[in-house]
């Protein structure tokens, strides 16, 4: 696997190398060009979109994105690589940086309408990439999609084959993706799609679908409180019936509260402290708090989650359980909207 030196070195050569492997339709680049323009074409139907590209090489896809008007966001580690994509993209914000460290200071508070990764990402090995991926997730705008393009393969099965096939010139130090692995990785927070365009390129389409991994994506959620590594969250909806009630969820994917660490248990705490004096302004008789564990009692949301209840004396709570209690239209409390005028 060439490192950061190797890719400076490489720079110069790189496209026509590309070009050579794609014509011949060999590994590892066959089906490069149809790679990128399936990946080109799905965000060029956005206006102006802003694009964050993981990897960018000599900048073949973001610099066309560029010239059609997007706003290009981008990390690469060769200092060679940026300086010729730079020529090409002059206002571009263009970050020397190893994805292996994630995303640079630089981008903090950004989020993106599609973030993409060519041919980068197999650098990482598979439990370094499925990190960085739910990191990428994570930095989605509502509506967002992540993209990947490389060498690729949907199953195991198939990788092997295509080693086989070239195994003279096969890179064994590089971890080329496998699809049924990725979708696994990502199965409780994300929906895969795969699409091969020759025998050992893809594009992976990633889309977030967790609500409590990406609380923006609910307009009728929003984030009360916030720690490094929890938040206290509060539903529009639900406040008709369980008024003043929120969540206190962890920003990683927790299916249980036993897989929290110690931080994510003393910010919960924190998070309660800071939630209560909002919530005594109703003057509550007290509180319910209960932590969903797993898919209990045909939970949805597979994302751990504790439930923090203000509950009043003159409460009819009709039914039984939260999801029953928020359907009933004659637990809406007084004043609430939907109550009958």
């Amino acid at each position: 696997m060439l490192g950061k030196q190797g890719f400076n070195e490489w720079a110069a050569e790189y496209d026509e190398t590309v070009r050579e492997s794609e014509r011949q339709g060999t590994y590892p680049f066959a089906g490069y060009g149809d790679v990128l323009t399936e990946i080109f074409e799905a965000i060029d139907h956005k206006q102006q979109a802003m694009v964050l590209d993981i990897g960018f090489g000599t900048g073949a896809l973001a610099s066309a994105l560029y010239e059609k008007g997007h706003h290009i966001y981008g990390i690469d580690f060769s200092s060679e690589m940026i300086d010729r994509a730079e020529k090409k993209m002059p206002e571009a914000q263009l970050v020397e940086w190893d994805m292996a460290n994630g995303l640079p200071p630089a981008f903090d508070g950004l989020y993106f309408d599609c973030i993409v990764t060519t041919y980068a990402l197999h650098h990482l090995e598979d439990a370094e990439k499925w990190k960085f991926l739910k990191q990428l997730l994570k930095r989605l705008a509502p509506g967002g999609t992540l993209w990947i393009g490389d060498i690729a393969f949907r199953t195991a099965d198939d990788r092997l084959a295509c080693q086989n096939e070239y195994e003279n010139v096969w890179d064994g130090d590089e971890a080329y993706l496998v699809f049924d692995e990725l979708e696994t990785a990502l199965s409780t927070i994300a929906t895969c799609e795969f699409n091969a365009h020759s025998h050992c390129g893809a594009v992976i389409q990633v889309r977030p679908d967790c609500p409590f991994c990406h609380p923006v994506y609910d307009a009728d959620q929003r984030i009360v409180f916030e720690t490094e590594t929890c938040w206290f969250l509060q539903h529009e909806k639900a406040q008709d019936v369980l008024e003043g009630s929120g969540v206190i969820v962890p920003k990683q994917h927790r299916v249980s509260p036993f897989e929290l660490t110690q931080t994510e248990w003393q910010e919960t705490q924190e998070l309660l402290e800071l939630a209560k004096p909002l919530l005594d302004q109703l003057a509550p008789g007290g509180y319910t708090l209960g932590w969903n564990v797993g898919e209990a009692s045909n939970q949805s949301i597979g994302h751990s989650h504790l439930h923090v209840i203000p509950r009043f004396d003159d409460e009819p709570y009709a039914g039984k359980g939260l999801r029953h209690w928020l359907k009933k239209p004659e637990n809406r409390r007084p004043g609430q909207s939907g109550d009958a005028r």
